[in-house]
């Protein structure tokens, strides 16, 4: 099956359990680094209509994150535990809360589960530079060939079309992004200006909807500092670590604090 076709079925199906399961919504979430209180909430986020939703899918997140590290469960087995949860009765009816590291997964699971593919990438969005604390900013998945001979490469983000060009061959068949979180598909070459685009319609969306008073989810942001497009253009600045991933893969143990989030990282 060509990369394109995979892509596009893997993520119809992300999409549906996505739409029918998902209490998150769309959000612009940066993976905090540092100091996590759960308890300890500030009186103006308390008031945000959002507010006892988003406190739900906080605790669903540090929770399942928490037992995916706990239990070692890699990419592959994360996105099983999710899909596992949307199909038993009973726990479905609670829904999940997907982040994109969460909507990677589910991508990457479906990738491996129904299809002939035996390993797929998983992109991680990273702050530029060669600290070793560098934030992760965002999570994709990638189907086709990125890696060549080694397990991981990495480049700009800014610089992926050149990295193509250079490195595969000139016949071969190119890798796709599928990004579950922003409902993006396309050539892994046009990622970034795809997931431009489909920011700012979620931005659109998101404005028309509050004018209109509809009681869709809204878009989410890490706190009132970040716009959609600030985000888009940190994405943008940022660095593409792809990973391969099979379902035997090693767990990847990227930050200490995985599994804890703040509440306050949903606004």
């Amino acid at each position: 099956m060509k990369n394109s076709f995979i892509a596009h079925s893997v993520n119809t199906t992300v999409q549906g359990l996505l739409s029918e399961y998902n209490t998150l919504g769309t959000s612009f979430n940066i993976y905090s680094q540092k100091n996590f209180f759960m308890n300890h909430v500030h009186e103006k986020i308390q008031q945000h209509a959002a507010y006892p939703r988003l406190k739900k899918a906080s605790v669903f997140l540090y929770t399942s994150r928490g037992y995916c590290r706990l239990s070692n469960h890699n990419d592959y087995e994360a996105g099983r535990r999710l899909y596992d949860h949307c199909m038993t009765p009973g726990l479905a009816e609670e829904g999940i809360a997907a982040n994109a590291h969460e909507c990677t997964a589910l991508v990457i699971y479906s990738a491996l589960s129904s299809t002939n593919l035996v390993q797929v990438n998983r992109a991680i969005v990273l702050d530029p530079g060669r600290t070793p604390s560098r934030r992760i900013l965002h999570e994709f998945a990638i189907i086709g060939e990125v890696t060549g001979n080694k397990t991981r490469v990495a480049m700009p983000m800014d610089g992926i079309a050149g990295f193509l060009t250079k490195k595969l061959l000139p016949r071969s068949e190119l890798p796709w992004a599928v990004d579950a979180a922003f409902n993006v598909v396309c050539p892994l070459k046009d990622y970034i200006n795809n997931l431009g685009q489909a920011i700012s319609t979620v931005n659109q969306a998101g404005t028309s909807g509050q004018a209109e008073g509809n009681n869709r989810l809204p878009p989410l942001q890490i706190g009132p500092e970040i716009t959609p497009m600030a985000f888009y253009a940190l994405i943008s600045g940022g660095h593409l670590l792809a990973i391969e991933v099979t379902q035997k893969s090693t767990r990847l143990n990227i930050s200490e604090n995985e599994g804890k989030l703040n509440y306050s990282d949903f606004f």
